[in-house]
């Protein structure tokens, strides 16, 4: 176990009003963040990586789950491993899921957890949802695809496909199950960058029918972001995030350009849009060209995920500022995949009516891609390479933020 690092200064941003964007109602914030000296560590065996880009809590039957999905297992299949959200310590079960072959994944690319018995898993490659119960066995398939022709020259063919065409790949951000479907969010092509105009207004969600495996595209979100499709915005600004909303009734969407957030029913009709930008940077004005891809996302300002918190009824979204130099502390270019994890991040308050009330700086100690909420508050992870010395690569840290009144 680490030893735990003394309780780094944190200053609560105490803004009594703002200016919002043009057309945005001025409003005091009254709420804010504020680090406390509470920690939870879980603890990680030698195949599993300390960060993750699919994580996951569940409550059931009295228990919170803090559900990492380690797609970096060494030497090994990937695992969902299932921690105890309030206690921390060791896993108390996992999941070891097949790779090859006809009841294989081909790639872990997100799941969704309806109950124990029922956790959905995106194959990526292989195009189609896997249904997993709590032992790991397989109970169901769900294509993305209905054909016959499984062999290898037809998968090669539909990769071929997936590069040149609107095929859809599932990213596994969030599902959400209505009725008898299940909604999950699709990108079109596997390029981690949109390097052409016209890639917001592709499709957006994936539905399959759990009863008869029928297949249904939303275009109803297109809209979203037409202001945004006269041009290309590069990376990571496709990796659009969403979560459900508090009553589990709709998806909320965080797009990473817009300080508008997004609120869509799945069920026909327009989204609603909400203001929910930063106070620290502006719209997002820097035309993108294909050379710069990497160093445009750093320089400039993102928004990224949007959590819901149930037990306080607020949501928060991460907005990440810009790195403007270009170049690190000794003048050398900076380096896409260190730096994009190292910008200056900040949290965004809203309430159970998308009404912006607060917005709280993180400190640099705080790795914001990954937490998870308690009745306690918001957690999020502390291993943030090079600026805590103390970092333990077998325990992960969490520290505890609480929502106050100011």
């Amino acid at each position: 176990m680490r030893t735990p690092i003394p309780l780094y200064s944190l200053l609560l941003l105490i803004v009594l009003s703002a200016c919002q964007s043009e057309g945005e109602k001025a409003t005091a914030y009254t709420h804010g963040l504020t680090a406390t000296d509470k920690q939870r560590a879980f603890e990680l065996d030698n195949r599993t990586s300390y960060h993750s880009v699919y994580f996951y809590t569940h409550e059931e039957d009295g228990e919170l789950y803090y559900i990492w999905g380690n797609m970096e297992s060494i030497k090994s299949n990937p695992t969902i491993q299932f921690f105890d959200a309030r206690r921390g310590g060791k896993q108390k079960f996992e999941i070891v899921l097949p790779l090859e072959g006809p009841k294989g994944i081909n790639q872990f690319l997100g799941l969704y957890i309806h109950n124990l018995d029922s956790i959905f898993v995106s194959g990526g490659m292989s195009y189609r949802i896997l249904l997993f119960d709590k032992a790991g066995k397989l109970k169901d398939i769900y294509p993305f695809y209905t054909v016959e022709d499984t062999s290898k020259a037809y998968m090669k063919a539909l990769k071929k496909q997936l590069y040149n065409g609107p095929m859809p790949k599932a990213i596994g951000e969030v599902a959400l199950k209505k009725k008898d479907s299940l909604h999950f969010p699709i990108m079109d092509n596997q390029k981690p960058y949109s390097d052409e105009a016209g890639y917001f207004s592709k499709n957006k969600f994936i539905s399959i029918n759990l009863k008869n495996k029928g297949m249904q595209m939303h275009l109803n979100l297109e809209g979203d972001c037409a202001a945004y499709d006269d041009r290309a915005w590069g990376q990571y600004y496709v990796k659009t995030k969403s979560t459900q909303t508090i009553d589990n009734n709709s998806i909320v969407f965080s797009y990473g350009m817009d300080e508008h957030i997004y609120v869509n029913d799945l069920e026909g009709n327009p989204s609603q849009s909400y203001y929910a930008g930063s106070q620290y940077f502006d719209n997002i004005s820097e035309e993108w060209t294909p050379d710069r891809k990497d160093i445009f996302y750093l320089e400039n300002p993102a928004y990224r995920d949007i959590i819901p918190d149930k037990y306080r009824e607020v949501y928060y979204r991460l907005a990440y500022q810009g790195l403007p130099s270009g170049t690190d502390e000794n003048g050398n270019p900076l380096n896409f995949t260190y730096y994009y994890k190292k910008k200056p991040a900040s949290v965004i308050i809203l309430d159970k009516n998308f009404n912006k009330i607060g917005e709280t700086k993180l400190p640099k100690e705080i790795y914001a891609h990954n937490y998870f909420v308690t009745e306690e508050g918001l957690w999020f992870s502390e291993m943030q390479e090079d600026v805590n010395p103390d970092l333990d690569e077998d325990v992960m840290t969490y520290r505890l933020f609480e929502l106050i009144e100011i």
